[in-house]
């Protein structure tokens, strides 16, 4: 559950106050996909298309992924588009979580859109 309350200061300041439970009592995580590609590893995601990286092993592939999966989520927020809900993982899928501040991010930009289509305060959107 979420609340947001904005409370003018000045004609210049508003203050805004997020009651919100960041982790929403579970941190989203993707499934993601590695295949070898030739002596790479490619990683998709199911949830995310826009995010694909590779590395040279699986290590460095699933350190790539994790800024992949950023930089894909982060394409949806700059088109104003909802943020895709992760599936389920399937068998021989990875689970790739968000960075705390980047899960903070996506979850408040969550909180305002939602607002925003709601029609509850759009006029701070």
């Amino acid at each position: 559950m979420s609340q947001i309350f904005f409370r003018k200061i000045s004609n210049n300041h508003v203050y805004v106050q997020l009651n919100y439970w960041l982790y929403d009592n579970v941190m989203p995580q993707y499934p993601a996909k590695l295949t070898k590609d030739g002596s790479n590893i490619l990683v998709t995601f199911r949830d995310v298309p826009e995010a694909i990286t590779f590395g040279a092993n699986e290590k460095e592939a699933l350190e790539n992924a994790v800024d992949a999966l950023v930089t894909g989520l982060s394409l949806y927020v700059d088109a104003g588009k909802a943020l895709p809900k992760p599936s389920r993982v399937k068998r021989g899928q990875k689970i790739i979580s968000l960075p705390p501040l980047e899960l903070a991010r996506l979850r408040l930009y969550q909180i305002m859109t939602d607002k925003v289509s709601e029609g509850l305060d759009s006029r701070f959107a």
